[in-house]
């Protein structure tokens, strides 16, 4: 068997990196047939046809053994159109376009049809007597080959490698056939996407359910779509869908007249010979439809297009913008889809193809809109933000007929799920800068149909309501929360990434009607617990916390009794039936300072008890307070969150003396006087009660707790906190009534050597000075008594002196209190860091780590590389970069305020300048778009910010060394030819 002989097919770049940058613009999906779908309307082919091919074909004759691995099932595109020769030009020119001067053309060809590389690596394609094989990886070829396999009769001695296409090929093909063997290399360099045949089904079922009919509104020769497939063994594939323009005799002149017009008209425009009234207009009612099975459903349109003069088009754009139409093809060509038989219907912004931008009318409107390669993301592109003044608006005319109005319904509200869809917009897309506004205008119109007394307002109302139960819809500082989630009122310590307080200014009874509450529930103190559960799922018992919850009320004494009594003979007279489960084992927390109970359990300060019970309980002073966040042991028939009551007034041991027994072995509380101190009891979660509990499901035992404390000696736990000089462990066994200790830790010899306090003051106090000083610890447990010495220095630093005989210690972390972090040094370290929310971990700060995705998800980047997407500056220089964060970490203010601190750039500083300029200069040698529009305002910045910049001598030496300010002497230069990049000079040289 001879080799097949072809010539070279091969882009003038590197492919398989090229093509990776491509798709990382052109997201996959249903996005691979819209391209296609251009490509065959700008080839001017009447119909597309897709097929899903399951069949693995026979390997024998093909051109190369290798190719074996692209025999497998495929996807197949087919149009009625030959492919020409700048089409096959623009095909090796990748990412340029043979099209940019064809003014009836939609798209890049080169560009937008490399999406398919989404799910192949290998694409092939039959055109006329061209068989045409891509291969950029250049497994067994040099980037690609195309073979005359008319001419050479190929089909005879490689029969297997034309089998897949299913056609006669010792014959031309009247047309253009597109083969697309499905990804499973899983070594490819253009993407690690595998696509199985499900897949594709998907993406058909997708375009037709989503896109179908609107599809073809504004294409100018595709009139039928088809989708087939071809299932495994079958010879003849089975119809799937079809969407036709019924009617395509009747209006197929007017559907192609600007299209056909526009071509000589510019040719006109450039040769100077265009004159007089040039406007085109034309209109026609189009019938669609659109079949799966035997379900057929129709849809008929008022199309209209319209193309303004081009002489008075060219003439304002060179006189206010010194730019030629023909060079960014700014056509000015605008078309209107009436749908006449369902007015209902949500109307959608196009550029020829739809874009996912609702109308808040039923008419959708097609126009040359500024977007980016993709097509399929908002207008509002970034790239090209400083052109957007070149767009004026299409419908911005003042209609005074009010029959029109009426007809198109745009003297009514718009339509519900126009307004659900922008608040899902808001949401999930709009920039933050834009969100109040848009979210303002769209809370006013609830109201509105909210108060209104008009029943089908109502009825939108209610079915808006329903369908937004649940979802994400208010806008509470730049972050949307759920109506279960906001509050007319709400405490400053409930504030959180979990709930929010509505803002003053929103419509209060808009919100009260949705089911806004007051305030903070049962429900909703139970969420804010679980949360801070989360943080601690080891089920150890919080001590860290608590100690340090006593150091900040200024104690000196604190102390942890392990209560293992049962108590069963005092369950008579209590609060209630329900409250004798929690007559049992239980954690007993002391400290001698006086508390006042209110604030401090408003202010969440032992809800780390909930860890182990679900009724903690305080005394402090003559208060007693019983927590129940699950309001179900608490009296009937009110069941409150929180009871606080003067135990002495109310002669609380009299009434209540079981309930009051547990307290009465526990530091002298009686209850008949006040209390000294802090008392908090924390009954045991028990098996039964965890199954109960809303909060846990976790349940605790005594042994479990005994484990937790064997290692502590307490002597780390008070090294480096500022009042409590005594800390101590100590259990009550079951019937007995005395505590005894297991361990008890004392700070002796605070006194210094002149016989002051100074060392107490030293320790008390934050201070930058440098301060030694030093105490002593007393260690007592049932089985020894052990005496250190510490020394401690804390402020700043004064000097370096040896120390000798260091002891050998293994040197931990602590922020006051002690980490689970080894530190590797013989000296412990106290600072204060950001600790994670259960106080047990450093939160990590490593902004050399890539572990944070960036906005395409293309890659995992460290946070000292990402810029803030809300700083217009940056916003400027990257606007078509994967500098910023994804939009799901850039609207969730607690993560953002976390890479902030490890390192993402969130305002302009001297080095964020200096990187920005230098990223300028990188973009004029890489010879990017609109570099002269970002490198004017880079400079601007600078001469209106020079004062806040605040740079030195050394920076500004390297600003005036950095090829990015543009210079007048090539301003025209630039915009005749915008790949001449040498209009730039440094500041230095200016």
């Amino acid at each position: 068997m001879s080799p097949a002989i072809g010539t070279s097919f091969k882009p003038y770049q590197p492919y398989t990196h090229r093509l990776r940058k491509i798709l990382e613009e052109y997201p996959d999906g249903s996005q691979v047939l819209r391209e296609i779908l251009q490509n065959s309307d700008d080839a001017e082919s009447t119909e597309q046809i897709f097929i899903l091919d399951h069949n693995t074909y026979p390997s024998n004759s093909l051109f190369k053994p290798g190719l074996k691995k692209f025999q497998g099932p495929a996807l197949l595109a087919r149009n009625n159109k030959y492919f020409e020769d700048r089409d096959f030009k623009s095909l090796l020119k990748l990412a340029d376009s043979e099209k940019s001067d064809q003014f009836d053309k939609i798209g890049v060809m080169g560009v937008g049809f490399n999406s398919i590389y989404h799910i192949t690596d290998s694409p092939t394609f039959i055109t006329g007597n061209n068989y045409v094989i891509l291969d950029p990886h250049e497994w067994y070829y040099d980037g690609g080959e195309k073979f005359d396999f008319v001419k050479n009769n190929l089909v005879e001695e490689y029969p297997d490698q034309f089998a897949p296409f299913g056609i006669q090929c010792n014959e031309s093909f009247k047309g253009t056939l597109f083969r697309y063997p499905l990804r499973t290399e899983t070594d490819s360099e253009i993407s690690t996407k595998i696509y199985k045949p499900i897949e594709i089904l998907e993406m058909f079922q997708r375009f037709y359910e989503n896109k179908s009919i609107n599809s073809l509104l504004f294409l100018k020769y595709i009139e039928s779509i088809s989708f087939f497939e071809l299932k495994k063994g079958a010879t003849e594939p089975e119809l799937l869908y079809t969407i036709l323009l019924e009617n395509a005799d009747e209006v197929r002149e007017k559907r192609r007249l600007i299209a056909k017009k526009v071509g000589p008209l510019m040719n006109s425009l450039n040769s100077g010979e265009l004159n007089g009234n040039n406007q085109l207009y034309t209109s026609y009612i189009a019938t669609f439809c659109r079949q799966k099975g035997d379900s057929k459903e129709k849809r008929t349109c008022l199309i209209l297009n319209y193309l303004d003069d081009l002489l008075e088009t060219e003439v304002y754009f060179q006189s206010n913008f010194n730019r030629s139409i023909r060079d960014y093809k700014f056509i000015p060509n605008v078309g209107l889809a009436v749908p006449l038989n369902d007015l209902s219907a949500a109307g959608r912004l196009f550029c020829f193809l739809p874009l996912p931008i609702y109308m808040p009318f039923p008419v959708s409107v097609h126009g040359y809109f500024a977007k980016i390669f993709s097509k399929i993301k908002d207008c509002y592109c970034l790239k090209d933000e400083v052109l957007v003044c070149f767009v004026a608006p299409i419908l911005d005319y003042e209609v005074t007929n009010n029959n029109f109005l009426k007809h198109l319904k745009w003297n009514l509200y718009p339509d519900v799920k126009i307004v659900l869809k922008q608040l899902e917009f808001c949401r999930d897309v709009a920039q933050p800068r834009d969100i109040k506004t848009i979210c303002n205008a769209i809370y006013k119109y609830m109201d509105e149909m909210c108060q209104s007394s008009d029943e089908t307002f109502r009825r939108e109302f209610d079915f808006m309501k329903q369908k937004l139960e649940n979802k994400q819809w208010i806008l509470c500082e730049n972050t949307f929360y759920s109506t279960d989630r906001v509050f007319f009122n709400l405490s400053d310590e409930f504030r959180s990434s979990l709930f929010a307080k509505l803002p003053m200014d929103y419509a209060r009874t808009l919100f009260n009607v949705m089911g806004v509450r007051n305030e903070v529930g049962i429900k909703d103190l139970i969420l804010i617990i679980k949360n801070m559960m989360m943080d601690n799922e080891d089920r150890e018992f919080p001590e860290n916390e608590i100690t340090n919850n006593a150091d900040d009320a200024k104690a000196t004494r604190f102390s942890i009794i392990i209560d293992e009594r049962e108590h069963d003979t005092f369950k008579k007279s209590l609060f209630s039936e329900e409250m004798k489960d929690w007559q049992g084992p239980a954690i007993w927390i002391y400290n001698d300072a006086n508390s006042n109970i209110l604030p401090l359990i408003e202010h969440g300060g032992y809800d780390c008890a909930f860890h182990i019970t679900d009724l903690p309980s305080i005394v402090s002073g003559k208060y007693i307070a019983f927590m129940d966040p699950n309001a179900k042991f608490l009296p009937s028939p009110r069941r409150n969150k929180v009871v606080i009551f003067d135990f002495i007034e109310t002669g609380f041991k009299e009434k209540l003396p079981d309930q009051c027994y547990p307290f009465e072995a526990i530091e002298g509380c009686d209850f008949l006087k006040e209390f000294k101190g802090t008392l908090l009891r924390l009954p045991l979660r028990t098996l039964r009660l965890a199954g109960q509990s809303e909060i846990s499901e976790e349940s605790f035992k005594i042994r479990d707790i005994m484990g937790q404390f064997r290692n502590v000696q307490g002597n780390k736990e008070i090294l480096f906190l500022k009042y409590i000089e005594s800390c101590s462990l100590y259990r009550i066994e079951e019937q007995k009534e005395a505590p005894q200790m297991i361990w008890q830790a004392q700070i002796n010899h605070m006194l210094d050597t002149s016989g002051t306090e100074r060392n107490r003051v030293i320790r008390k106090t934050l201070t930058d000075r440098a301060q030694i000083y030093q105490f002593g610890i007393e260690i007592n447990n049932i089985h020894y008594r052990v005496s250190e010495i510490w020394l401690l220095c804390t402020g700043g630093h004064d000097n370096t002196n040896s120390f000798p005989n260091p002891p050998e210690i293994k040197g931990e972390m602590f922020s006051r209190i002690n980490m689970p972090i080894c530190t590797n040094l013989g000296v412990h370290l106290n600072g204060d860091f950001s600790l994670s929310s259960e106080g047990s971990n450093i939160l990590q700060g490593d902004s050399g780590k890539r572990v944070i995705p960036n906005n395409t998800l293309s890659a995992f980047v460290s946070a000292n590389e990402l810029y803030d997407i809300n700083v217009l500056l940056f916003q400027n220089i990257f606007a078509d970069k994967d500098k910023f964060l994804p939009l799901e970490l850039l609207n969730d203010p607690v993560c953002l305020r976390a890479l902030v601190r490890i390192g993402l750039k969130s305002r302009v500083d001297c080095n964020a300048y200096i990187e920005c300029a230098q990223d300028i200069k990188l973009q004029i040698e890489n010879n990017e778009d609109s570099v002269k529009n970002r490198a004017k305002y880079l400079v601007r910045y600078l001469y209106e910010n020079t004062d806040t910049l605040n740079l030195n001598d050394e920076q500004w030496a390297k600003i005036l060394q950095i090829k990015f300010v543009p210079s007048e002497k090539n301003l025209d230069q630039f915009y005749k030819n915008p790949e001449i990049t040498s209009g730039f000079e440094t500041l230095g040289s200016l």
